[in-house]
């Protein structure tokens, strides 16, 4: 399973991120970026929500309409969407942990061999940091796997389970969804965070998910979901907001500041012209520096933080790109933000938002689709089954032209022509074209 990057040489962050500073590849980390200022007061947009007691959920329940989920996440703890993996994560303990891995259940795939396929991921991606995990399947009944899971994480002993559950799902591609979850932490700590580590996957349930609009034109391709806008296009710029909830930005910039040589450095003075002031760095990956062709030496950066932006609270991630030769450094800067307390359901979208941003991007739609998705799906490693959280088709309004990616989950099994996807509002839906090969 893809993690996120464990930290290189920047600075150790706090507890907590040590866990989920996996290898997520070469791919995240040369794509991940978004933008933006965030100002203002609450806005409406996708929030935390409480499951009732009939949902069987006895955590707080969060709501991704940009991925098409909702997954539980115990109030205080961490939500972040990577890959084809849902990670929860215990703020005050990197070791304290749950994920979900859903995958639609095509022909040829029973749920015993995806859990054989998921669990080994997860254990081959922990083992290439160092820690272990196995398991032991302690029952089978109905061909659906349960095990227990025992091992070491970050020199820990941990204890935990893991399952695999298949409910209806219909989409263009299947009909069932298969989908493991697991769960792990020091035997210390599990008999009291058991409930709500269960309650991740237990509260996992697929929900309509949003179209993503695609926009080409003089200076951007990029995707954009209901509701949120361009705020701001220039020639070197982009922003997109949802209200003053979130944005995600773009930007090429330049600079002979003699202070400015490396990516940390363009990412201060970046800042510092914003108004961004980092409170608390969750996450801090600097590249190894290279020369390129010209003599220039590149590098880059990527960190996640908490701060504020001109007094206001903000989490958000940031990915810079530097090159510098005879004192000028010029570099591209990723940047998504949100509210804190929207940080969970809209990190999914923001970064779709931002990893689909190309900067004078002169190919087709299917081939800059082809590219966005290069980051999008790198999890993904198994033939035979799509995996559900981020599989998307690419679709078309035939009487206006008008491309869309659409998310599994965006598709309606019972629309006013017939299963497929659609675009409009409820009253007056027009069917679109699937695109994707």
């Amino acid at each position: 399973m893809p993690r996120r990057p464990r930290p290189q040489t920047l600075m150790k962050p706090p507890v907590r991120t040590q866990r989920l500073m996996r290898l997520a590849g070469a791919v995240l980390v040369s794509a991940l970026i978004v933008a933006a200022c965030l100002v203002g007061s609450a806005a409406a947009g996708p929030r935390r929500t409480i499951a009732t007691a009939a949902s069987g959920c006895g955590v707080s329940v969060v709501d991704d309409p940009y991925d098409g989920f909702q997954v539980g996440v115990p109030a205080g703890w961490n939500l972040f969407t990577l890959g084809n993996l849902i990670v929860v994560q215990k703020y005050d303990s990197d070791i304290v942990e749950g994920v979900v891995y859903p995958a639609l259940l095509t022909s040829g795939l029973t749920p015993q061999r995806f859990f054989g396929v998921a669990i080994g991921e997860l254990r081959r991606d922990l083992s290439a940091e160092g820690d272990s995990l196995g398991y032991h399947v302690t029952s089978s009944a109905g061909g659906l796997t349960e095990a227990s899971l025992s091992g070491r994480v970050e020199g820990v002993a941990v204890s935990g389970e893991a399952r695999v559950s298949v409910s209806s799902d219909r989409t263009a591609h299947g009909s069932r969804l298969v989908v493991m979850s697991a769960y792990w932490a020091p035997p210390a700590a599990l008999g009291a965070d058991r409930t709500a580590l269960a309650a991740i996957g237990g509260c996992y349930a697929p929900r309509p998910a949003e179209l993503f609009r695609v926009v080409q034109d003089q200076a951007f391709t990029y995707s954009i979901p209901p509701g949120w806008a361009v705020s701001l296009e220039a020639q070197d710029e982009l922003d997109i907001t949802l209200g003053s909830s979130a944005s995600a930005t773009f930007v090429l910039t330049l600079t002979n500041d003699s202070a400015v040589d490396s990516a940390p450095t363009l990412l201060k003075w970046f800042f510092g012209r914003l108004g961004v002031a980092i409170t608390h760095t969750l996450i801090a990956v600097t590249a190894p520096a290279a020369t390129s062709v010209t003599g220039a030496t590149d590098e880059s950066e990527y960190v996640e933080f908490t701060g504020t932006n001109k007094s206001h609270p903000i989490h958000g991630v940031v990915f810079v790109e530097s090159s510098t030769s005879d004192g000028i450094t010029s570099g591209t800067i990723r940047l998504a933000v949100a509210k804190p307390s929207l940080w969970d359901s809209l990190n999914g979208g923001l970064l779709r938002i931002v990893g689909g941003i190309q900067y004078q991007f002169k190919q087709d739609i299917q081939q800059w689709e082809n590219l966005n998705e290069e980051w999008q799906r790198f999890g993904q490693q198994v033939d035979g089954f799509d995996d559900a959280l981020n599989g998307e088709d690419l679709v078309e309004d035939t009487s206006t032209g008008a491309v869309f990616e659409a998310p599994y989950n965006a598709y309606l099994a019972n629309g006013p022509d017939g299963p497929g996807y659609y675009t409009g509002s409820p009253g007056d839906l027009q069917p679109l074209r699937i695109v994707t090969p």
